[in-house]
């Protein structure tokens, strides 16, 4: 960690704009940071207004979500046109507009109306393909940031807000935040879930990337604090990034404790052994040695086919691919997995705490070593025993801290099956499970919310 909030309480209530793209009825992991900060920021004398999306498309909607934004709490929506046209004319699947409850206003943005001719419906989506990744800057969330932007100075005038916090991704909401810091002088803090230029996935090259290079600097020069999650990303920015460096900031990810009904959820006694993994899959975070190695375990009968079960909650495939369900016919592996499709928030734990095992599955590249999954907090709070296919890091190393698994590299396919062979017999063999509890209890996004709060109020002193 390169700085901490120090201990400063102060009982005068201060305002916060918390802008976040991604915010309910919008699901996902990456949701649980903002909406965390939302939920328990009043608890330490703070008055937050929210500036979000509205009418958005995702493939992770979550409605019960919305019932944990306090009453107290304003959540202003800006709609977000491109959204609804990519999710129109590309993926064919839109969600429905995001709806307003009785703590929510909305702003709409007006937008030209919708064809109905399937011929030009195509066409749009063509040209929208062909041309969102260079004209949208430095993400397709742009031209919603932008308006965001708008509203935002007003909302800052209006309920006279002393900080502003952004989170990303997408990226673009930093420009919110830049543009209202330059309008109104306002404190903001940029909180960055993940690097932006030093993403893993980051693949532009030449005016763009230059483009996005000096929006980044800019960033970082401007914001009064940068938050982070991991020390691997405190250390890349501070090295990128050293006139910065002072008041950089690590607050991790973390967990809910009123999410779960016990600290300690007893395991369930009775087999099928199940094995529960939640989340997005994709190319590069993959399943496949997973399946390469269940499968050899089953065919050579070192485990019993009647007493194996692995489920999948979240995106197994994207709309329109299915690489996933055939490495399961690959495998022969149709008769023990069980795919759930999303899941609420509420519905995912329930689920963690039926289970096992949890199934956590990393990247291969190397640079994924920085990145701990959101998801490991959840796992690590299920008292499950985690099985984490993942590249030697942070992530790696608090499970190891806190004996909550087994960490094999990703494709590694012996060293898979050697740990899922460890799973079982534990689970066979009746052994218990007991993870170190106080290292767990570090993760609370109650208490890391404080330091949130305390950072904010310290930046007032400034």
């Amino acid at each position: 960690m390169i700085s901490s909030p120090p201990d400063v309480s102060d009982s005068t209530p201060s305002n916060v704009l918390m802008i976040s793209y991604l915010f309910p009825p919008v699901g996902g992991i990456g949701v649980q940071r903002p909406l965390k900060f939302v939920r328990y920021l009043g608890k330490y004398e703070w008055r937050v207004t929210v500036l979000t999306t509205d009418g958005v498309y995702s493939a992770t909607m979550d409605q019960k979500l919305l019932s944990e934004i306090p009453n107290e709490v304003q959540v202003v929506r800006v709609r977000d046109m491109v959204s609804k046209l990519i999710g129109r004319f590309i993926t064919g699947n839109p969600s429905s507009p995001v709806s307003t409850s009785q703590n929510t206003s909305a702003s709409h943005a007006s937008g030209a109306s919708t064809a109905n001719s399937p011929s030009l419906k195509k066409r749009l989506g063509q040209w929208l393909k062909a041309t969102k990744d260079y004209l949208l800057i430095p993400d397709e969330s742009v031209l919603w940031a932008l308006q965001a932007a708008f509203k935002g100075r007003s909302l800052v005038k209006k309920h006279q807000i002393d900080c502003i916090y952004t989170t990303s991704g997408p990226n673009s909401t930093h420009i919110a935040g830049l543009l209202i810091k330059r309008w109104t002088g306002v404190k903001w803090v940029a909180d960055f879930r993940d690097p932006w230029m030093d993403n893993m996935h980051y693949a532009r090259t030449g005016v763009r990337r230059e483009l996005e290079s000096r929006m980044e600097k800019q960033v970082f020069e401007k914001a009064d604090a940068i938050m982070t999650v991991t020390d691997s990303f405190c250390e890349l920015f501070a090295g990128k990034y050293p006139g910065s460096k002072s008041k950089i900031s690590l607050i991790r990810n973390g967990v809910d404790p009123n999410d779960y009904a016990s600290e300690t959820p007893p395991a369930p006694t009775e087999g099928p052994f199940t094995i529960f993994y939640a989340g997005i899959l994709y190319p590069e975070r993959s399943p496949a040695a997973f399946f390469e190695a269940l499968s050899g375990l089953l065919q050579s009968g070192q485990l019993p086919a009647k007493d194996i079960r692995v489920q999948f909650a979240g995106v197994f495939d994207y709309p329109g691919k299915n690489d996933h369900q055939k490495l399961l016919k690959k495998h022969r592996l149709l008769d023990h997995v069980e795919l759930l499709g999303y899941l609420s928030h509420d519905k995912v734990i329930e689920a963690m705490e039926k289970s096992h095992a949890l199934l956590l599955i990393g990247e291969g590249q190397a640079q994924s070593a920085m990145y701990i999954p959101g998801k490991l907090y959840e796992y690590l709070y299920a008292h499950r025993p985690i099985l984490a296919l993942m590249q030697e890091g942070e992530g790696a190393g608090i499970i190891r801290s806190a004996s909550a698994g087994v960490v094999v590299p990703p494709k590694d396919t012996e060293a898979i099956a050697a740990a899922i062979l460890q799973l079982y017999q534990s689970f066979a063999t009746k052994r218990p499970f007991e993870p170190n509890h106080a290292i767990i209890r570090q993760f609370s996004r109650v208490e890391q919310t404080k330091e949130l709060a305390l950072l904010m109020k310290q930046l007032l002193k400034k």
